[in-house]
């Protein structure tokens, strides 16, 4: 991840566990207890990527975040929009130490963002408190992994949202939100937006967009359609249709193995007595 930001969070006595191939998103670590801390997971590095995509075209005023966790998106975004004033909201409820994020959050935005601020608070309901620097041309949604949810944090943003404007929904393909995304794109085709899906991302990203023809055909050239697992509305086993997952299908070969070398000790300790 960028430099800057791992530095900060190392400057706390925090690594960040950027996922593979200990897992497929990003967490952080308590150096000094060795434990990751029980927080929401953070983004990718191809979410990452796609910013930084993202950033060679299109430079946002304001940018708002929805799903802070303990702040390594809105750090990356910060450190890639130096001169954007970046508002974020999250509500504090995935996780018992989701808490800890949002002070981790405040200690490094004032020494090192200080274009960054972070609310408490619920989408949509607390959007009104939290957007202090709308309109805001880069917007992403990154909180409650439900269809229902994100159509709310979509139009709860939406009068929020500049006239050249880019969403960023997370988790799309990999929380099975491909129903709310394909009402958004259609609801928001009249308003002058484009939709992107991003399939090289590792959890199945998409973006919404309405700016100029130069960045929309730099955005579709990035875009490739959704197959396999992520589609999971297909109506058959030969269109790749997973609506149900098992657990270890997103872990990466060594984490499994992990898995099964803890059962194996347990079971053989209680053969033994």
């Amino acid at each position: 991840m960028l430099p800057k930001v791992m530095r900060a969070y190392h400057e706390l006595g925090y690594t960040i566990d950027l996922g593979n191939p200990t897992r497929v998103y990003s967490m952080i670590v308590d150096e000094k207890a060795h434990k990751t801390l029980n927080v929401s997971g953070g983004m990718t590095i191809s979410d990452a990527f796609l910013f930084m995509q993202i950033e060679r075209v299109f430079k946002p005023e304001s940018i708002f975040i929805i799903g802070n966790s303990f702040g390594l998106s809105t750090f990356v975004l910060a450190e890639l929009f130096p001169n954007a004033k970046i508002d974020a909201i999250d509500a504090e409820i995935e996780g018992i130490n989701v808490g800890m994020g949002t002070q981790i959050t405040r200690q490094i935005a004032a020494k090192h963002f200080p274009n960054v601020q972070v609310t408490v608070g619920f989408s949509p309901q607390d959007l009104a408190k939290a957007t202090t620097h709308a309109p805001y041309g880069l917007i992403f949604v990154d909180g409650m992994h439900t269809n229902e949810q994100m159509l709310l944090d979509y139009a709860g943003m939406l009068p929020y949202a500049a006239q050249e404007c880019v969403f960023v929904f997370h988790d799309v393909g990999f929380a099975h939100m491909l129903p709310s995304w394909e009402k958004i794109t259609a609801e928001a085709a009249p308003l002058g937006f484009c939709g992107s899906t991003m399939a090289y991302t590792q959890l199945g990203t998409c973006v919404l967009a309405r700016a100029s023809q130069p960045v929309l055909d730099y955005l579709g050239a990035l875009s490739s359609p959704f197959v396999g697992a992520y589609r999971t509305g297909a109506k058959s086993d030969e269109e790749g249709a997973y609506p149900k997952r098992p657990f270890f299908w997103d872990m990466s070969f060594s984490h499994i193995e992990s898995i099964v070398r803890r059962k194996f000790r347990r079971i053989v300790g209680l053969s033994a007595k």
